[in-house]
C-alpha cells in the first residue's frame, strides 16, 4: 500500500515539472514584450524643460529715415560744375585783373596767306637754246606706228657738263625743269607739256664737270593729232634744249 502511494506522488511531481517546462516559452514571450514596451516608453519621454530662462533687455533704436537727394537732369547745366574763380596773378592786386573775354574772329590775329599757287605756263623755246658748258642728248625711237589709240613716245634725256666749271641749274618752278613741244612739218605746235599746278618756288641744282643727269619721260600723243608723216620734237631739260625728228608710219 505504501508503494502505491509513493508511486502516485512520483507521478504528481513529474506532471508538475512538465507543466512548468511547458510554461517557460510563454514566460519568455511575456518578458520580451515587457522589455519592448519599456524601451518604447523611454523613447517617447519628452525632453527636459529648462528650469531657468534668462531675459536680456534690448535698448530700442530710433528708426533710420532714408535720405533723398534732388535728381539731376542731364539736359540742364549744373551751376556747381566749372564755377571756379579765376586765379589771381602773384604780386598784383585783384582790382587790376583784366576780364577774360572769349575769342572771336574780330580779335584773332589774321593767319598768314598760303603760298601762291598758279598754273605753270610752258615757256617759249627758242631755237638752239643752251647753257654754256652743258650738252643735252636725246634717245627716242625714230619711227612710231600709226594706231587708233594714243601713241606713246618714250624719251631718255642726258644732261652732261662738258665744261671745266660747276654749272648752277635753276628753273622758275619745279614744273619748268622739263619742257617739250611737238611740231608738225610746217613748224606749228601740235602738242606741248600741260601746264600743271606748281608752287611758285625756284628749283635749283648743280652739275659738276664730268657729271651727267638723266631723266626718262613718256609722251602720250592722241592719235587724232597725228597722221603719216614726220614730226619735230623740241625737248628742254634744266634750260638746255635738244631737238629730234620722229616719223609716224
Amino acid at each position: 500500500m505504501n508503494e502505491v502511494v509513493e508511486a502516485h506522488k512520483v507521478l504528481d511531481r513529474e506532471r508538475a515539472t512538465g507543466s512548468l517546462v511547458a510554461m517557460v516559452p510563454v514566460f519568455r514571450s511575456l518578458v520580451l514584450v515587457a522589455l519592448l514596451a519599456v524601451a518604447a516608453c523611454a523613447d517617447l519621454e519628452p525632453a527636459a524643460v529648462p528650469t531657468h530662462v534668462g531675459l536680456t533687455a534690448v535698448t530700442p533704436q530710433p528708426p533710420v529715415m532714408p535720405t533723398r537727394r534732388p535728381a539731376w537732369k542731364p539736359g540742364l547745366p549744373r551751376e556747381d560744375i566749372g564755377a571756379l574763380p579765376a586765379p589771381e596773378p602773384v604780386g598784383q592786386p585783384a582790382s587790376f585783373i583784366t576780364e577774360a573775354r572769349p575769342l572771336t574772329p574780330d580779335n584773332l590775329a589774321p593767319a598768314p596767306p598760303p603760298p601762291a599757287v598758279t598754273p605753270a605756263s610752258t615757256p617759249a623755246l627758242s631755237p638752239g637754246a643752251t647753257t654754256p658748258g652743258l650738252r643735252l642728248s636725246l634717245r627716242l625711237p625714230k619711227k612710231l606706228p600709226l594706231t587708233i589709240g594714243p601713241i606713246a613716245l618714250p624719251i631718255e634725256a642726258k644732261l652732261s657738263n662738258i665744261g671745266t666749271r660747276e654749272a648752277r641749274l635753276s628753273a622758275q618752278t619745279p614744273c619748268d625743269v622739263v619742257v617739250w613741244q611737238l611740231q608738225d612739218a610746217r613748224g606749228e605746235v601740235l602738242l606741248s607739256k600741260d601746264a600743271g599746278i606748281c608752287a611758285q618756288v625756284i628749283a635749283e641744282s648743280s652739275l659738276k664737270p664730268g657729271e651727267t643727269l638723266i631723266t626718262r619721260d613718256q609722251i602720250n600723243i592722241p592719235a587724232r593729232l597725228l597722221g603719216a608723216g614726220t614730226y619735230h620734237l623740241r625737248y628742254a631739260f634744266w634750260g638746255t634744249m635738244a631737238e629730234a625728228d620722229v616719223s609716224v608710219e
